[in-house]
């Protein structure tokens, strides 16, 4: 029986069912189930995740693993532990990586992926690697890390809601055959008991997500560890700015298919991905009791940096603009403001004592580190990413990119810099003829307004044909020509969801060229 046939024969037999549960299934369901089918991650997927868009991510990871391994005496063998591992690729990062450490420490590292599917993936033929099919940890004794990325969003979460006062939770029900959510009272005391603990005061009406599963995760890592650290990045928040109402009054469920967010769960059963930003206060509260000591949280672009990604952004990769570019786009990905930049990474030990870890606290030796090392180089199973956000680079258009490119994250006053990560490959004057979208070349703000007429109208055809409708902060809704993501002005396109300093609260995108699709990554 199939994810969204279960659910619908569940509800015939008990009536309405907790979000959670309709979560679970319509994720982890072993038939028809979204995570029961491989390739969800990657251009040709739903999203990418740090590990598709460099090398560098697990480069970096390995690093600050490096230092772990020292910190509990070089023991042998070290495991990495990476709960929810897909299709591998960070296990072949991490171990590629660590082949250029000092001291032996390859030698002494093992990788284990687990993993609910049982299919092997690029872990494959590692050496000291293996896999095994399971959904939570099932180890005890191990001296080493357990990693965990971008895992505990996807985990089953409650909805609640406050009405008239009373804390309710949001089910999934059946009416005229069709799946609806209905209120009820709450499933399970849990529920007020995590909202009081984090003390988090719902405004009436607001919609907020409860993931009760984070303690139950937190004492498997610490049970799977004699000595050792817990790693795990995220997207999310801590409570008092996960649960505000005047931000996130809908709460923070979103759903992805094919790069596109839809934030429709009742839809695409089993098809699209469902997730929920991680509440980091509940974690390290999980933690605390698990018997784990909090050693550091901080932004994932706060910890690759003290790892040494900036002195790998100063390297400038050689060779010929179109693949130097590439590695560039890439590295930068993983720190990028309002994206991957802004996961939250948070550590903890057991009988590891009380080390400053790398990644939370700059350090001369993991910059020195940085410098001898030097960066990896994109490879076939990574995502070459401005071929997704600039598609004229595949027909023979290339630029000189770094040549115009002011620096990282820095405030330019040029018009050339797009929030320091998009660039228009033509110029502004004809992003001014573009009526509107000229704006959004400029780093201070700029306003997106009016439809415009895409300059690529002569190259592709299409002259607005597919808008996309960005809902910013303030309830401000503007349309964006979706002829710019298969043109050369596609910088149009990143233009509105990157330069604004305000977050993008959803976005509802219209028809992706090919092309385009690496663009759109899980926000």
């Amino acid at each position: 029986m199939r994810a969204e046939a279960e659910i619908r024969r569940r509800i015939a037999a008990r009536g309405m069912i907790p979000f959670a549960e309709f979560m679970d299934l319509a994720l982890y369901h072993p038939i028809g189930g979204y995570y029961a089918a491989g390739g969800r991650v990657g251009a040709g997927g739903d999203f990418y995740t740090s590990p598709a868009a460099h090398p560098a991510f697990g480069a970096l990871l390995a690093a600050q693993l490096f230092q772990m391994w020292r910190v509990l005496g070089k023991p042998s063998p070290f495991w990495a532990v990476e709960a929810g591992a897909g299709d591998g690729l960070l296990c072949r990062d991490v171990t590629a990586a660590a082949e250029r450490l000092p001291d032996g420490f390859r030698g002494c590292l093992r990788y284990l992926c687990l993993d609910r599917r049982a299919g092997g993936g690029w872990e494959g033929g590692i050496a000291g690697a293996g896999r095994a099919a399971a959904a939570g940890l099932p180890l005890r004794g191990a001296t080493g890390c357990v990693l965990a990325n971008e895992l505990l969003d996807a985990m089953p979460a409650h909805q609640v809601t406050l009405e008239g006062g009373r804390l309710r939770e949001v089910y999934v029900a059946l009416e005229g055959g069709e799946l609806v959510t209905r209120t009820g009272e709450p499933s399970t005391p849990l529920l007020a008991r995590r909202l009081a603990e984090v003390e988090a005061t719902l405004a009436d009406g607001q919609v907020a997500e409860v993931n009760l599963g984070l303690d139950v995760w937190t004492a498997e890592a610490a049970g799977a560890l004699e000595r050792g650290f817990v790693l795990a990045v995220d997207y999310g928040r801590d409570a008092a700015d996960l649960y505000a109402a005047a931000q996130r009054f809908r709460g923070t469920l979103t759903t992805f298919y094919r790069h596109t967010q839809t934030d429709r769960p009742l839809e695409r059963i089993g098809r699209q991905d469902l997730s929920a930003q991680v509440d980091f206060t509940a974690l390290a509260n999980a933690g605390r009791r698990a018997g784990l000591a909090l050693l550091g949280y901080s932004t994932q672009s706060e910890f690759l940096h003290n790892l040494g990604l900036g002195r790998w952004l100063e390297r400038r990769p050689g060779g010929a603009a179109r693949p130097a570019q590439a590695e560039l786009t890439g590295m930068r990905e993983l720190a990028k403001p309002g994206g991957l930049g802004d996961f939250k990474v948070m550590a903890f030990g057991k009988n590891a004592g009380r080390p400053l870890l790398w990644g939370f606290h700059p350090s001369a030796e993991a910059a020195d580190l940085a410098q001898r090392t030097g960066p990896p180089r994109l490879t076939p199973q990574h995502l070459d990413l401005p071929a997704g956000r600039y598609p004229a680079a595949d027909t023979g258009f290339e630029v000189a990119w770094d040549a115009l490119w002011p620096g990282d994250g820095e405030e330019s006053g040029g018009a050339f810099t797009v929030g320091a990560k998009g660039l228009c490959i033509i110029c502004w004057v004809g992003l001014e003829a573009a009526n509107g979208h000229s704006r959004g070349c400029l780093r201070r703000r700029p306003k997106m307004e009016g439809k415009g007429i895409c300059i690529g109208v002569g190259i592709c055809g299409a002259m607005d044909n597919s808008p996309y409708d960005v809902r910013f902060k303030g309830g401000k809704t503007d349309k964006i020509c979706g002829a710019c993501l298969c043109c050369p002005a596609a910088v149009v396109g990143e233009v509105a969801y990157l330069a604004n300093d305000t977050e993008p609260r959803g976005v509802r995108r219209g028809r992706l060229g090919g092309l385009g699709r690496a663009l759109w990554g899980r926000r």
